[in-house]
């Protein structure tokens, strides 16, 4: 659908088939460069009956896909843990509460490794989530190592991927149902630029923590881990008119929405590189 210039497609999927979404969508999404799951609140209006039903069946799924006419992405996939309807008027609201790969997250694994065998231990971490159904994105693994007394665990994937990747100084983190494992501060693909010309909303601020805060229009293409180029008086020397630049990693992303008006919205906090 497109109002306003914004475009949006939501999509109801279960084990009994896929059914779209309602005529409006209200949505906040927060994603962040952590081992947890990225959370999404969803408001579907109107839906169809089968959409409806859709949602009432075990392990169901919900995608969301926003953006504007020129551009869109799925800015979540998630497992839908919660339905509340509501009515508002003529309307119907069925909101959604919806987690990223949550039961990957949960998972257990067993696994164990025989003294002196040479090996990675996210290696099998990564392909146990592969099994539960998790893509692969960004991986960038650390060296083998050879385990002397042997090695043995059992739990949660997330633990095991806490421990593997943390001995190997590296962070990790699910986005959408892909798997990113990179070094901290690893570039990983041009910068984003968000400044008068392209979307930024008022001045960047900092937060307590000292890390930068930067609001735009809605921008799909801002995931965590991605490097933000942000141009703004902020960071000038104090000419008129003159803009400064920082580059930052976004460690935490929120998308803020109503189709039909109000927020269209990016927010981005990450630290400066």
């Amino acid at each position: 659908k497109n109002v306003l210039g914004r475009a949006f497609r939501s999509n109801v999927v279960s084990q009994y088939g896929r059914d779209s979404g309602g005529f409006r969508v209200s949505f906040k999404i927060e994603k962040t460069m952590i081992s947890s799951s990225n959370k999404a609140q969803i408001g579907l209006y109107n839906l169809a009956q089968e959409s409806r039903a859709a949602l009432g069946k075990p392990k169901s799924y919900v995608a969301l896909e926003t953006g504007w006419r020129s551009m869109t992405e799925i800015i979540h996939r998630g497992e839908v843990k919660n339905v509340i309807p509501k009515r508002s008027g003529c309307d119907a609201i069925f909101q959604i509460e919806a987690g990223d790969s949550e039961s990957v997250l949960a998972g257990p694994i067993d696994i164990s490794i025989s003294q002196g065998t040479s090996g990675d231990l996210l290696t099998k971490a990564i392909g146990a989530m592969k099994e539960y159904g998790v893509s692969v994105g960004d991986i960038q693994l650390g060296a083998n190592k050879a385990f002397d007394n042997g090695f043995a665990y059992k739990g949660t994937i997330k633990e095991l991927m806490d421990y593997a990747a943390a001995s190997s100084g590296l962070q990790w983190w699910i986005d959408d149902g892909f798997l990113h494992v990179v070094k901290a501060g690893a570039r990983r693909a041009q910068a984003v630029v968000v400044g008068p010309e392209t979307g930024l909303i008022n001045m960047p601020s900092r937060t307590e923590k000292g890390n930068i805060l930067v609001k735009s229009i809605l921008n799909p293409k801002i995931r965590p881990g991605a490097f933000v180029k942000i141009e703004s008086r902020f960071f000038g020397t104090g000419t008129p008119g003159n803009l400064g630049s920082v580059v930052i990693q976004a460690a935490r992303v929120v998308h803020s929405g109503d189709s039909c008006g109000g927020e269209w919205t990016t927010e981005v906090e990450g630290v400066a590189i």
